[in-house]
């Protein structure tokens, strides 16, 4: 079931926390309706099919999702603030639910992955464990494929056996901010520009 995503409200299509304090709840899909942020997603996806710096060209290739962060601000003028950037690292039935982001989406028929400190930080929130395989089967086609890998110790013994491995892979600077503000203006600033914005604080 999709709902829609409606940013700064503790209650989303039944989806309350004062319901689930101690109630696992499902990862669930949402419709983002931003449409200055949709934008900037599909940009940020076709900036990576097209990127010709990362030898590995996950996103020309199909793969790779996109991670979306919910931030606060302390600037009075901004509305809401968003942090997107490219990933493609697995998710493991071994990992805390902290992990886990609690609403999910598709943008250009890519994943996005959507986190809030807001939501995490009020309310010790648990994930079923029937959500979080359903959410790692609908992550799997953006993925690369496992490998079997043995690692050995100086010695030959064998430390590691794992039938499906997957290597991690981090983007460097290729996040964007993105601030909507209450006059309707919105700015865009990568990584590096971000970091000069605070400074100036």
């Amino acid at each position: 079931m999709k709902i829609f995503f409606l940013v700064g409200l503790l209650s989303i299509g039944g989806f309350s926390l004062a319901q689930v304090k101690n109630t696992p709840i499902r990862i669930q899909e949402i419709v983002l309706k931003d449409s200055f942020l949709v934008q900037q997603i599909e940009k940020l996806i076709h900036d990576e099919i097209n990127n010709k710096v990362d030898s590995n060209r996950f996103f020309k290739k199909g793969l790779g999702y996109i991670n979306l962060y919910l931030l606060n601000s302390t600037d009075l003028d901004v509305l809401r603030k968003y942090c997107i950037s490219p990933g493609i690292s697995d998710f493991r039935e071994s990992n805390p639910d902290e992990i886990y982001p609690l609403f999910y989406s598709y943008v250009a028929d890519r994943m996005v992955l959507i986190y809030s400190d807001e939501f995490r930080g009020i309310a010790d929130l648990r994930i079923t464990e029937t959500s979080k395989r359903r959410f790692r089967r609908k992550l799997e086609p953006f993925l690369e494929k496992t490998q079997k890998i043995t690692a050995y110790d100086s010695v030959g013994n064998v430390k590691i056996r794992d039938k499906h491995f997957r290597p991690d892979h981090l983007w460097m600077h290729s996040g964007k901010y993105i601030y909507i503000y209450r006059d309707k203006s919105a700015q865009v600033l990568n990584e590096r520009e971000e970091e000069l914005k605070n400074s100036q604080k």
